[in-house]
């Protein structure tokens, strides 16, 4: 699925404002700068974080509990931009060396925006445990699930596939052609996988500044 980007999270003093679709974001609550293609990656990274490493994760690992094997497939909703967001807080303490108690503050900051607006604070960050069991997902998921049983490994790496394969489709048409052409199908089931291989990761240049203006 593609990623749709409706407000901005200033990387610097923790504000959250609209996007503009300009090359480059400017806060303007603190005159933060951060190129476009930077912000997306951080973004998608957080998404893909949540999305694969926490919200599929939880599924897949019930079900495997339940059954001692995967019997189902599921398509579950997309994170919640209050979601990714406060992955990302916590993405710059994992990568960005950023202390436990300045993400906290950064978490926190997120969650009062939300609340100011009347909008809900995602389940997985409403108490202490439940932020502390998303950081350790998240962590999992940038280690590759090194202790997954295989199969529930497996299907959300063919969960990432899919989402994958979906983003390169423009209509529902190609789509239904790709599931009735074996060699499309494979064709592009190859690409789908280099293309999670290119993955861009994040590393310690990327969150450099992060979170300098936090009051």
């Amino acid at each position: 699925m593609k990623i749709k980007i409706d407000k901005i999270l200033c990387f610097s003093c923790g504000e959250i404002f609209e996007n503009n679709n300009s090359s480059v974001f400017v806060c303007p609550f603190c005159d933060f700068e951060i190129k476009r293609p930077l912000y997306f990656k951080i973004y998608k990274n957080s998404h893909d974080s949540i999305y694969f490493g926490y919200i599929y994760r939880n599924a897949y690992e019930n079900a495997y509990k339940k059954h001692n094997e995967i019997k189902v497939r599921f398509k579950l909703d997309e994170p919640s931009e209050a979601l990714i967001f406060i992955g990302i807080s916590i993405l710059s303490g994992i990568i960005g060396n950023r202390s436990d108690a300045l993400v906290m503050r950064v978490i926190n900051k997120i969650k009062s925006y939300y609340i100011k607006f009347g909008k809900q604070i995602p389940k997985q960050a409403e108490t202490i445990d439940e932020i502390k069991k998303l950081q350790l997902f998240i962590r999992e998921f940038e280690n590759k699930f090194g202790n997954l049983p295989d199969n529930v490994r497996t299907a959300i790496f063919e969960e990432m596939i899919g989402d994958e394969m979906d983003k390169n489709l423009k209509t529902d048409s190609q789509y239904g052609n790709m599931l009735n052409d074996r060699k499309k199908f494979r064709k592009e089931l190859f690409a789908a996988r280099k293309r999670l291989q290119k993955r861009q990761a994040l590393n310690n240049v990327d969150m450099k500044d992060f979170w300098s203006n936090i009051d």
